[in-house]
């Protein structure tokens, strides 16, 4: 009884310092309390569907929501952060759910019932006038938004509408992504509603902004509101509108598989064909780009080396060596034997390398996750799992290639979802060689089985890759 009175007590100073509780006296919110109900929530669990009856109003206490419209695919048109509120306009205009609201991540609500919600707005004028505060902005096309809280890991995030939603709410502040490392890979400054600066690795301004939206690393990121007079501003990426640079983001994140199917990423070869004459007479990108490339594929380059040596965003390159292709002045070539045993995904790896592996694995055959997280189920313990087996494939990817891990990962995923049919809506990235959660439906955080299948899901992987090394303990 003592942590429920201490909990209530935590709820009630968050909604007295965050929400839009705020309007009331702390000493009401205290007599009122036991009529908010705490509900968590994980990867891909939805709070309610569009077209659902209104029974409730919601707060995010901790976390993040994703505000989704339409079906197949259902688009996700915003987050919703730590105090923000949601379902009230239902309510109060006694209409079906006009979006749906789920969770990528994880996530804290608190739950006020409907007859809860119209005694309060009946006895306290004070909720009735900020509920309408609410309404009337979300009317106005303007969802509010506020910036604590707006963090995750881009394997449940889509990063288009994580910018989109900082975009929207015209907040300054700096949008920081991480790699395994911890290390910052890339920074987005926001400003009034655009971008005034923005690095990705090697990259800046545009090309960092569009190579960034083509890519499926699952980054660490967090929007940290901040004054930003003093960074440094990009006049060209300011006064570009953000909606046009998400537009061709993501136009080029559909034609990149294309591109790299057709050229054979990351190991196929591109040879030097008849002599290019005039670089400017095959578009903008070749008059930079063509001449640097020369020489490198006369080098035998593979196209991963040319993306690493050619300070230019991977659309970019890819598309001038498609139309070199195109236009004869290149010729894809057959990779030499190593690179055709990495395509063909054998998991042949030099002796050393591989029995280091198998010392690793040996070593923790008998702990294949952290302790803390068996025989435990809720929000955080599988969100912690994917984290963990994320870190793992990563970690792999980058001693023997991503290739081989996304190969084993997708076979071990494969054959876990037999037995275990709620970890069917998990993908394995289009490039890097981690799970993809985005995409996960209900089921996955709901089953009680959800922890255990993901230490299946590790195992089922760890015995295939030793497998594949056809290698002796």
């Amino acid at each position: 009884m003592t942590h429920t009175i201490e909990r209530r007590q935590e709820i009630v100073e968050f909604l007295k310092e965050h929400s839009i509780l705020k309007v009331l006296d702390t000493r009401i919110l205290e007599g009122i309390s036991p009529i908010f109900g705490e509900v968590h929530y994980g990867p891909g669990q939805i709070v309610f569907r569009q077209g659902d009856p209104a029974e409730a109003m919601y707060i995010v206490m901790q976390g993040s929501v994703e505000v989704m419209q339409g079906e197949s695919p259902a688009k996700i048109i915003a987050y919703l952060t730590a105090g923000e509120c949601f379902g009230e306009m239902a309510l109060v205009h006694e209409t079906p759910r006009t979006a749906t609201i789920r969770v990528p991540e994880s996530a804290t609500i608190i739950r006020i019932p409907k007859a809860a919600l119209k005694e309060l707005r009946t006895r306290f004028p004070e909720v009735t006038s900020a509920v309408a505060d609410v309404i009337n902005l979300r009317l106005a096309g303007t969802l509010p938004f506020q910036a604590p809280g707006l963090q995750g890991n881009l394997a449940f995030f889509d990063l288009a509408t994580v910018i989109q939603t900082v975009i929207a709410s015209r907040q300054a502040g700096v949008l920081i992504l991480f790699g395994r490392s911890g290390k910052a890979v890339a920074q987005l400054v926001m400003k009034e509603g655009s971008i005034s600066h923005a690095t990705f690795k090697h990259l800046y301004g545009e090309r960092a902004m569009l190579e960034l939206m083509t890519r499926n690393d699952p980054l660490d990121f967090i929007f940290e509101r901040q004054d930003v007079s003093k960074k440094p501003v990009d006049n060209q990426l300011r006064l570009k509108p953000p909606h046009m640079l998400l537009i061709e983001g993501a136009r080029r994140a559909d034609e990149m598989p294309r591109l790299m199917t057709a050229l054979g990423w990351p190991h196929g070869i591109i040879a030097q064909g008849q002599p290019v004459d005039d670089w400017s007479k095959m578009g903008d990108d070749s008059t930079i780009i063509g001449p640097r490339l020369w020489p490198l594929i006369g080098a035998g380059c593979s196209l991963e080396e040319l993306c690493q040596k050619v300070q230019y965003d991977r659309y970019a390159i890819l598309q001038v060596l498609d139309h070199m292709v195109k236009k004869g002045f290149a010729r894809k070539e057959i990779p030499h034997q190593q690179q055709i045993h990495k395509m063909e995904k054998t998991m042949q790896l030099p002796k050393e390398a591989a029995q280091e592996f198998m010392r690793e694995r040996k070593e923790n055959q008998l702990k294949p996750v952290p302790e803390p997280m068996k025989f435990i189920h809720g929000p955080t313990q599988v969100v912690s799992m994917v984290n963990s087996i994320n870190a793992v494939t990563s970690n792999l990817a980058s001693i023997i290639g991503k290739n081989e891990v996304r190969y084993v990962l997708s076979q071990a995923l494969k054959k876990a979802a037999d037995s275990h049919p709620h970890l069917a809506s998990l993908k394995v990235h289009s490039e890097a060689a981690t799970l993809d959660v985005r995409y996960a439906n209900p089921e996955f955080s709901s089953s009680q089985k959800t922890v255990k299948s993901l230490e299946t899901l590790m195992r089922i992987f760890l015995d295939i890759a030793s497998k594949s090394q056809k290698i002796m303990d």
